[in-house]
């Protein structure tokens, strides 16, 4: 990636580079941005962080890279790493032209990328923007800037993250003994000293 960019722009590039590695070198630009989409919903539910560290915002075709044509496709093909075509029925794969190596992904990032590379390359472009479609975040942005209320189409990751999370252990499991012991602290009457917090 170029030196000229920011270092959270060049994260963003090398994961899209890994992530069209990791799906066999090529796919729709579409997949690609969805691709990008839920692997950082994953690392947020999973590590605690977008991988990327990219904003989201809310575009007809669900939640896309803010500027992805700039800091995604131009990033990669001005590095020599991947370029984009544009093929008769419309489509505009992106296709890595060169051997790619991530430097700054760490084990666990490669592995979340791995898992979304493989499920994104086995559906189609329309069949992601429908799934992401259901996305609890893209819907109340997109919503909001329909109907005139707001012009803010920034995705809430903490909102999106919803649609991942199948099961909340915190709500689902009982306390054990120390959890239910400082549950009995907090609520205890005998409050020594109050707080600013």
């Amino acid at each position: 990636m170029g030196h000229d960019e920011s270092p959270r722009r060049r994260r963003l590039a090398e994961t899209a580079a890994f992530l069209l590695a990791e799906a066999g070198g090529a796919l729709p630009i579409v997949s690609v941005i969805k691709g990008l989409f839920f692997s950082d919903l994953r690392a947020l539910r999973d590590l605690g962080h977008q991988i990327t560290e990219a904003k989201y915002i809310a575009l007809k075709a669900g939640p896309v890279v803010c500027a992805y044509e700039r800091h995604v496709i131009e990033a990669l093909e001005r590095a020599g790493i991947a370029q984009q075509e544009e093929l008769e029925d419309g489509s505009k794969p992106l296709y890595l032209i060169a051997d790619f190596a991530p430097k700054t992904l760490s084990p666990e990032e490669r592995e979340i990328i791995s898992a979304i590379a493989k499920w994104t390359k086995s559906k189609t472009p329309t069949e992601l923007s429908e799934f992401s479609h259901m996305n609890p975040a893209w819907r109340k942005a997109w919503n909001s800037a329909a109907s005139g209320k707001a012009i803010n189409r920034d995705i809430d990751m903490m909102l999106a993250l919803q649609q991942i999370v199948e099961t909340d252990p915190w709500l689902e499991s009982p306390p054990n003994s120390e959890e239910s012991s400082l549950f009995v602290a907090a609520h205890s009457t005998d409050v020594v000293e109050a707080v600013p917090w």
